[in-house]
């Protein structure tokens, strides 16, 4: 990951700022510097869970493309490491961005759906326009 002067010495916080610089929405550069935190300073297996330091590329370009979905997958990471019994993570997440934005959480279901049909195009090759 390219090093911003003056953004800290921590890899969370070279993240945050690099997600800021890419454009990045502000609590969702935040949420993925928390996570990233997390992840290093409690020792858990990246392998399982996003916020290992070389995730950093691919979590701003997913930020960038699909927003909603990043932040629903980083709230349950978080949620689920937090305690969160695993049957209550997605309702918790669903309810949190709906909360953010003053939506529904089926408007919220609804986002998630789309941007999920268009990362699945781009993998494919066929990204929409």
């Amino acid at each position: 990951m390219t090093l911003i002067r003056n953004a800290g010495p921590w890899p969370w916080d070279q993240f945050e700022a690099l997600a800021l610089a890419a454009g990045v929405a502000p609590h969702l550069a935040k949420l993925g510097r928390a996570v990233m935190r997390d992840v290093a300073q409690h020792g858990l297996d990246p392998s399982i869970t996003l916020g290992a330091a070389d995730d950093g590329p691919l979590l701003i370009e997913w930020m960038t493309r699909a927003p909603f979905s990043a932040e629903f997958r980083l709230l349950c990471d978080q949620a689920f490491r937090t305690g969160v019994p695993s049957n209550d993570v997605d309702v918790q997440a669903l309810q949190a961005i709906a909360t953010r934005i003053g939506a529904e959480a089926t408007d919220v279901q609804d986002v998630l759906r789309g941007e999920e049909e268009i990362s699945a195009a781009a993998l494919a090759g066929n990204e929409r326009r």
